[in-house]
């Protein structure tokens, strides 16, 4: 079975965002029509940061100080729906 990390890196690719690595994990970098957004994924969630969030709050609702848009998987959820909601929303905003 594929990790999230995996699976989030998979569906990045299949869009040309390319991985960084910062410190033994996974980190993306993806632009964005309001920014660059940083993506690294981790157990059961995927953590998100625009770097220009008073532009991005125009667009998602995000944290309008931080930037953070962070996705939680729901117990219920698979991880595949889990990547593919994420991976939708990501592609709104390309």
């Amino acid at each position: 079975m594929k990790s999230l990390a995996t699976k989030v890196r998979m569906a990045l690719r299949s869009i040309g965002v390319t991985e960084i690595i910062r410190l033994d994990h996974p980190e993306y970098e993806v632009e964005t029509e309001v920014g660059m957004l940083r993506v690294a994924p981790g157990n059961g969630k995927i953590t998100c940061q625009f770097s220009e969030p008073d532009v991005a709050r125009q667009k998602v609702l995000c944290n309008p100080h931080t930037g953070k848009w962070n996705h939680f998987q729901l117990q219920n959820e698979s991880s595949e729906e889990f990547v593919g909601e994420f991976k939708k929303a990501l592609m709104k905003l390309q």
